[in-house]
C-alpha cells in the first residue's frame, strides 16, 4: 500500500496507517525477536509503552475530534440541503460528506473530481475562486473568498491532525458556508 502512495505521488491517508502500522510494528518486532531475543525483549517493551502513549496522547483525541467535525459536517450538509436551492453550486475543497448529505451540486476545488482545479491550488486565492466561479459555483465553504461575500452559516469544528501536544486538541477553528457576492452583470 505504502507503493502505491509513492507511485502515486501522495500523502498516505491517516485511516490507512492507523490500520497497517501494528500490523507492521509487530512483523518488525517478531523478525527482531529472531535476530536478537534480549535486545527485541526490551524493544518491544518500550514499543508497547510508546504505543499506549501515543495513543492515550493523540489518537484518543484526535477520533474524538474527528468524530465530532463529522457531526458538524452532516449538519452543515444538511443545511445546505434544506435551505439553498437544489441547483445551486458549492465549492469545496472535502467534498465527500458535504456532498452525500447535501445532494448539492459540488464544485470540487481539491481536484480529486474536477482535474481543472490543479493548477489552481498554488495560486492566490483570487484565482481558485474564479476558477470555482467559471464552474457555476455561488456558494463557497472555507474562509471568507471575496469582499461582498455573506456568510451564511458558521460552526466550530475541533482541530484534527496528528500533534504531540494534547492542549492543541482543545481548540477549533471555523467551518464557514458564504454566499457569493453576485457578479456584476450575472443574475441570480
Amino acid at each position: 500500500m505504502a507503493l502505491f502512495y509513492i507511485a502515486n505521488h501522495t500523502y498516505v491517508q491517516t485511516r490507512y496507517i492507523l490500520v497497517t502500522a501494528p500490523g507492521l510494528t509487530l512483523v518488525i518486532l517478531l523478525l527482531a525477536l529472531q535476530v536478537l531475543p534480549r535486545s527485541a525483549r526490551a524493544a518491544y517493551g518500550l514499543a508497547l509503552a510508546a504505543a499506549l502513549a501515543v495513543s492515550v496522547i493523540t489518537v484518543r483525541p484526535f477520533i474524538r475530534n474527528k468524530a465530532l467535525n463529522c457531526q458538524t459536517t452532516q449538519d452543515l450538509a444538511l443545511y445546505i440541503h434544506d435551505r439553498l436551492p437544489p441547483a445551486a453550486p458549492v465549492a469545496d475543497y472535502a467534498i465527500g460528506e458535504i456532498a452525500f448529505f447535501s445532494q448539492h451540486p459540488i464544485v470540487d476545488t481539491s481536484g480529486i473530481t474536477r482535474p481543472a482545479a490543479l493548477p489552481y491550488l498554488n495560486a492566490p486565492p483570487p484565482a481558485m475562486l474564479q476558477w470555482a466561479r467559471s464552474q457555476g459555483a455561488q456558494y463557497w465553504i472555507g474562509k471568507q473568498p471575496q469582499p461582498g461575500a455573506v456568510l451564511i452559516y458558521t460552526v466550530n469544528q475541533r482541530f484534527v491532525g496528528w500533534s504531540p501536544h494534547p492542549a492543541l486538541y482543545a481548540t477549533s477553528n471555523r467551518l464557514e458556508l458564504w454566499q457569493l457576492a453576485l457578479e456584476p452583470g450575472s443574475p441570480r
